[in-house]
């Protein structure tokens, strides 16, 4: 085997390793752990930041990954809606909307597959900067970003509502919450 051959496995092993864990923290109940969503919104802030930097010279590429964006906060502000919110005497839980992320978490996977597959195919190596300059890339991963972080930030004004003294046993956000999280 060539030594891109042996790299290109070890990324997809790395793949499929990291897509059953993002499957597995999107199906069932989670407890909320007071440094996930600022984790979150730290990486994928930076991230954005990065792609912004990439795409900021070309009009077309710098909208496709804002509208890619502003769907993901549409979709983000769906899944809150349709998340299950827990406050119990052993911690906050929330059980979200399966579909939705594994979804966007599918679709950017398959992404990057497809990369490595041209990759493979050509064996030419393009600079980070380069890489990122594609309108699918911009496009899903602005999805992708603006799902996340909008989720994280609805976990953090969730739970800051209950530790003001909301005092939910359990709740649905769309059907008697949803108007705390537009204010």
């Amino acid at each position: 085997m060539h030594n891109h051959t042996l790299i290109l496995l070890a990324i997809a092993v790395l793949l499929a390793w990291r897509m059953v864990v993002r499957v597995r923290r999107l199906v069932g109940r989670q407890q909320l752990k007071p440094a996930r969503p600022w984790i979150t919104l730290s990486i994928f802030s930076l991230l954005l930041g990065f792609f912004l930097l990439a795409a900021h010279d070309h009009l077309g590429l710098l909208a496709l990954l804002l509208g890619g964006g502003a769907l993901g906060i549409l979709l983000g502000r769906h899944g809150l809606k349709l998340t299950q919110f827990e406050a119990r005497p052993e911690g906050l839980f929330y059980t979200p909307h399966t579909w939705i992320g594994i979804g966007l978490s599918v679709a950017f996977m398959a992404l990057v597959i497809y990369r490595l597959v041209l990759f493979s195919q050509t064996q030419v190596l393009p600079t980070p900067a380069e890489s990122v300059k594609t309108p699918l890339l911009l496009t899903v991963f602005g999805g992708f970003a603006g799902y996340y972080m909008t989720y994280a930030v609805g976990l953090l004004r969730w739970r800051r509502r209950v530790s003001a003294g909301g005092g939910l046993t359990q709740a649905t956000l769309g059907n008697n919450q949803g108007d705390s999280m537009r204010s």
